[in-house]
């Protein structure tokens, strides 16, 4: 009986230890998705910043917000995951996504959006141009079509 308590105990250690194998290589991927820098953990995508033009496209991403800028006001669909993207990278202040959530429809959201300051510079087009190609696909390939 004893060697069968033992091999008992010897199960529940093995199944951890296949367990932690099996996690290794997600581990390992997502200590590639994070590097150092100075001593802070950072996102990688944010240390090595954002691509300059669209290599499918060709176009750059302040331009694309720039030229569509009234159909993204009419077309974007709940835009509010944007803004949250945009006040987490620092692009709007606590203040201005305050106003700009209390606009009642999302037209007048997007409007304040794109009509204000907020996407003067370039790294801010970049983020608003990939979220929405990665959440509205659709909408940027009928864009780029017109």
């Amino acid at each position: 009986m004893a060697a069968g308590n033992n091999a008992e105990e010897v199960k529940p250690e093995l199944r951890r230890r296949q367990e932690a194998e099996r996690r290794a290589p997600a581990a390992a991927g997502l200590r590639d998705h994070f590097q150092y820098k100075r001593g802070t953990l950072m996102d990688a995508h944010v240390i090595a910043g954002y691509r300059h033009r669209d290599p499918l496209n060709n176009i750059h991403s302040k331009e694309f917000v720039q030229k569509y800028k009234m159909e993204l006001i009419t077309s974007v669909a709940d835009p509010d995951p944007l803004f949250d993207l945009l006040l987490h990278k620092k692009v709007l202040s606590d203040h201005s996504y305050s106003e700009i959530k209390a606009l009642p429809t999302d037209e007048k959201k997007m409007s304040k959006l794109l009509m204000g300051p907020y996407l003067e510079a370039k790294p801010a087009c970049d983020i608003v141009y990939d979220f929405l190609k990665k959440e509205q696909p659709y909408l940027v390939f009928d864009l780029l079509q017109k």
